[in-house]
């Protein structure tokens, strides 16, 4: 009777081990909606504030209609119900006197500050992931923010920093108010300015004003003079485009993407335009920020810090999954796009386009003559480079294969050798109620970061598995019986076979 409850409790055990097994889902995969919800669907459609008008953007975290009204107006001529739909503060974007008599302001002051995610000393700042269950410590450039309410910054900053845009021609100054606990700098790269000897960075609670007219329109950037903070996030695109009559900029692009009031020239051209800033982040550089400790020890730290190698590729701030749900390039056949790349990273990157083949029309913010330029599907971008593209969505073969959902991946010496999914170009009827693309192509065999691959169901049958758990639960539970219930038989059993071993 022994040796039957011994079988049966071994046959329980395995099967409760099987049950707790199939119970449990694999550890940072736990299922979560595409659109987490939190801003309002209404700021998707396109509309009209004060007089801006707003390109629709049909992605789960659009941009604050309010915020772009402000970027566009300035935040100084904007009426204070739209100011305060927004977490600017007042003076963050000032736009005023139209020097050339062309309908749009020609002086223009941007405030700058920079905010933490994810640190040691974020101080109820909101945290922000670049994937599920990821949060590396991240720098940004923003626009001057006013205090917020704990509820109200939950969607206040935005990773990468922002894409600036301003016209040929404007009086531009920058202020750096510099808010955060450590010395920074700021300097531009590509934009037409007067030659400056290097500034000292600024300390916690000063500002410094950079001041330019920028004369040639391109794609250039703007950055920190530090290694360090360039790979926690502060870089980011910064855009001249041609002077035009009652040229109203979309001063700031948060977290780049589409801009959802393109300039008078683009608009001549193209139907869209969407910003694209590659990069790529360090886990050993986060750990260095998130260790804490005084301001002292973390400069000391980052000072030190060599490089050694980059642990996530990111488009506009997220890894995949999370670069497909906010970072689409939202189409609909025949339609003509601007694309700028941005490589922000200190590694080359290709860039490779299914389903399409792209024109490249400038590089480094200078335009190739029409005659030689390209058509490609795969790009190089080396370190600090960007690339203008136009993308046409004519099924004819050449330049688009037809809708459906299709994946920009990219592959980096600095992230492995193996091609990651980036983005998508997304045909609107491929997009579900909430806005949601087919995804399925993306499910299976998708690189994870490190290496790591999405978890595959068991390829064993259920029927088969637990014959196999049924016949050794029966075996544990006779030797068991034996085990216990005659102990000097079991003795001797186990010296034979050590002496026979």
């Amino acid at each position: 009777m022994r040796a039957y409850l011994f079988a049966a409790v071994g046959v329980l055990t395995l099967v409760g081990s099987e049950v707790v097994a199939v119970s449990l889902s694999p550890p940072g995969f736990a299922a979560e909606p595409f659109c987490p919800g939190g801003l309002p669907k209404a700021w998707r459609n396109a509309q009209t504030v004060e007089g801006v008008e707003i390109q629709e953007e049909r992605v789960c975290w659009p941009d604050n209609p309010s915020e772009i009204a402000a970027f566009v107006k300035g935040t100084n001529r904007v009426a204070v119900p739209t100011l305060m739909n927004t977490p600017l503060a007042a003076d963050a974007v000032v736009k005023e006197n139209d020097r050339d008599g062309d309908g749009d302001p020609d002086e223009i002051t941007l405030r700058l500050e920079i905010a933490e995610l994810n640190g040691s000393k974020q101080e109820g700042m909101p945290e922000f992931e670049i994937a599920p269950k990821l949060k590396p410590a991240l720098w940004v450039f923003s626009p001057k923010r006013r205090l917020l309410a704990p509820q109200d910054r939950a969607f206040a900053w935005r990773f990468p920093s922002p894409v600036i845009r301003v016209e040929a021609g404007d009086k531009v100054r920058i202020i750096l108010e510099n808010t955060h606990y450590l010395p920074h700098t700021f300097k531009l790269f590509g934009v037409d300015h007067p030659f400056v000897l290097k500034k000292k960075a600024v300390p916690p609670g000063q500002s410094v004003m950079y001041e330019f007219t920028p004369r040639q329109p391109g794609t250039m950037f703007y950055q920190s003079e530090q290694p360090a903070e360039v790979g926690l996030g502060l870089v980011g695109m910064f855009v001249v485009e041609e002077n035009r009559p009652n040229n109203w900029m979309q001063t700031f692009n948060l977290g780049a993407g589409k801009v959802r009031h393109p300039a008078k020239g683009i608009l001549e051209q193209f139907d869209q335009e969407y910003d694209l800033q590659y990069q790529a982040l360090d886990d050993k550089l986060s750990e260095l920020l998130q260790r804490g400790g005084e301001p002292e020890q973390i400069a000391e730290r980052l000072a030190g810090y060599a490089g050694n190698g980059a642990d996530y590729a990111l488009l506009n701030g997220r890894l995949y999954p999370y670069n497909l749900r906010e970072s689409p390039i939202i189409t609909r056949p025949n339609q003509v796009i601007k694309l700028r790349l941005f490589n922000a990273q200190s590694d080359a990157v290709a860039i490779a386009f299914e389903g399409h083949r792209v024109t490249i029309t400038h590089y480094d913010g200078v335009e190739h003559h029409p005659l030689a330029q390209v058509m490609r599907d795969v790009l190089d971008l080396a370190p600090g480079q960007r690339l203008d593209l136009r993308l046409l969505t004519s099924n004819d073969g050449l330049h688009a294969f037809g809708p459906g959902v299709w994946g920009i991946s990219g592959r980096s010496l600095g992230v492995g050798q193996t091609w990651r999914e980036l983005g998508a170009i997304v045909y609107d009827s491929f997009l579900g109620r909430e806005d949601t693309p087919s995804l399925d192509q993306f499910a299976q065999g998708e690189t994870w970061p490190r290496g790591q691959t999405l978890p595959a169901p068991p390829s064993p049958s259920k029927a088969a598995k637990r014959v196999f758990d049924l016949f050794i639960g029966g075996f544990l539970g006779l030797l068991a019986y034996v085990l216990f219930s005659n102990q000097k038989r079991a003795r001797e059993l186990i010296y034979r076979c050590l002496a026979k071993g």
